[in-house]
């Protein structure tokens, strides 16, 4: 110790030294000063995204709009996001297909916090014993969101406690009264860079985005019919369009699945969220079918688009009874809050619908002299407007605000379960049966469920029974025949399995 001390007082010894650690140090202190807030604590929401529970999917920008409900509802300064993962087992095994989700952390969570100007820090946590230590330590400090957040309990799908944290009915609760909810932007660095990609390749011609959904794990009937959009590109040859395809992301630098001599891929915008977000913006329509990525568009008031094949008829797939329960909607609409230049068809992408309604919106856009986009000239400056609040809509009660605590839950749940013990009052899972060749199942819900157990019991399960049976167009599962509700009394089996 002493010998640093004396290094240190020959240091200063000099007094062209002590002239220049005086003005450094001044400068340094002084800037220091500005960044330091003695009156932070309680002014923020300390949003948390747990991936042990919570999706691997577009959902996260649901979560982030519910985080900001919150915000305003308290008059707070900003949102700060914790997402808590495993080095090792970074996601729930639901999502077992993902093949990479390590990945999906960095270019698809942590990307959409880059999208909203509320939101203030964001930290990622590898490991649940540090998330533990760090939530438990800075709480305190925060409103927290959810209020009952728990790292020993963040199990938000074992019930519908996800309608008030990361699913999106409690934001339609408020996107019904107040469009500025949709206030997804992209930043400026990467709207100068998407401008900077357009008039480079697809200037001057007018930029149309068409947006692939071509996954082969996940729902592939939802996928887009790639015959109907080449046969929409092809129409449009002689026009002064151009069509920039976005492929899905696992698709980057595949062998060209559409093609023209009016077709441009852009594969920066599926390695980089933001980006793309800047390029829907900036190009004078994007049309696709339901993918994560495609979210974006319909939490901007700036992002023209349509989104075909808003349900499918699949069982598997999203159907008009997930959106009518979830969402609100009838048949026909559009989003919340949609512009003029925004709409949903809830029919098939076949190329009369996609021919009909781009020639439609097109016209529109014509009409308001919108068929060029601004970033084309050379004065054009994209600056995000200021949003002004009705601070009165907030005060009405949430979803959030009238949710019980998860704990109570799981309390409650080791009651009854113990309860149904000592009685021996059980109703036994499928996976702690012993099954044989012999034992045959009918399923009960033609669902993702079912599907998932036909993959392991494929030669046990003779049937499935659904009550939607009338509104099931494909009426086999996998192979296996769907039957209505009314034929139980007539099939012979050994185990009906429930799939809630």
């Amino acid at each position: 110790m002493f010998g640093k001390l004396i290094k240190i007082s020959n240091f200063f010894n000099s007094s062209d030294n002590i002239n220049k650690f005086s003005v450094s140090y001044k400068l340094n202190f002084n800037f220091l000063a500005k960044q330091l807030n003695y009156d932070y604590k309680g002014k923020r929401v300390l949003a948390i995204y747990d991936f042990a529970d919570s999706p691997y999917t577009a959902d996260i920008v649901f979560f982030i709009l519910n985080a900001e409900i919150e915000r305003r509802k308290y008059n707070l300064e900003k949102v700060d996001i914790i997402f808590v993962s495993n080095d090792k087992y970074p996601c729930n095994p639901i999502y077992q297909n993902i093949d990479n989700p390590t990945q999906l952390l960095y270019n698809f969570a942590i990307e959409f916090t880059r999208l909203f100007d509320f939101i203030g820090s964001v930290t990622l946590l590898d490991n649940r014993n540090l998330a533990n230590d760090v939530i438990k330590a800075v709480k305190r400090n925060y409103l927290l969101f959810p209020k009952d957040y728990s790292t020993k309990f963040p199990f938000e799908r074992l019930i519908d406690l996800k309608l008030a944290t990361y699913y999106v009915t409690n934001y339609i609760q408020y996107i019904k009264v107040d469009s500025t909810l949709n206030c997804l932007h992209p930043p400026k660095d990467q709207v100068r860079l998407a401008r900077k990609w357009l008039k480079k390749y697809a200037y001057p011609q007018i930029p149309i985005t068409i947006t692939l959904r071509e996954t082969q794990k996940v729902q592939p009937p939802r996928n887009s019919n790639i015959k109907a959009w080449q046969e929409l590109i092809d129409s449009y040859k002689h026009k002064p369009y151009i069509f920039i395809v976005l492929r899905d992301y696992y698709a980057t630098y595949d062998s060209i699945p559409i093609k023209g001599d009016n077709v441009i891929y852009c594969e920066e915008a599926l390695l980089s969220l933001s980006f793309r977000t800047a390029l829907y913006q900036l190009s004078t329509l994007n049309l696709f079918v339901p993918t994560g990525p495609s979210v974006v568009c319909l939490v901007s008031n700036k992002i023209n688009y349509i989104e075909f094949k808003v349900i499918t008829n699949d069982p598997c797939a999203v159907d008009y009874s997930h959106y009518k329960t979830y969402y609100g909607f009838e048949k026909g609409d559009n989003w919340y809050n949609a512009t003029k230049y925004q709409k949903f068809i809830w029919e098939d992408d076949n190329f009369d619908v996609l021919k009909r309604e781009t020639d439609k919106m097109l016209t529109i856009l014509e009409e308001d002299g919108r068929l060029y986009p601004e970033c084309y000239k050379d004065a054009y400056t994209y600056t995000a407007e200021n949003i002004e609040i009705n601070k009165e809509i907030y005060k009405q009660p949430s979803l959030i605000s009238q949710r019980v605590p998860l704990k109570y839950y799981v309390y409650t749940f080791k009651i009854i379960k113990l309860v149904r013990k000592i009685f021996k009052i059980d109703i036994p899972s499928i996976d702690d049966m012993t099954l044989n060749a012999g034992h045959t199942i009918v399923l009960y819900g033609a669902g993702t469920v079912s599907e998932n157990i036909i993959k392991r019991y494929r030669d046990n399960i003779c049937f499935i029974i659904d009550k939607n049976y009338d509104k099931i167009h494909n009426n086999n599962l996998n192979g296996i025949d769907i039957l209505s509700i009314d034929k139980l009394k007539d099939i012979e089996y050994d185990y009906l399995v429930i799939t809630p």
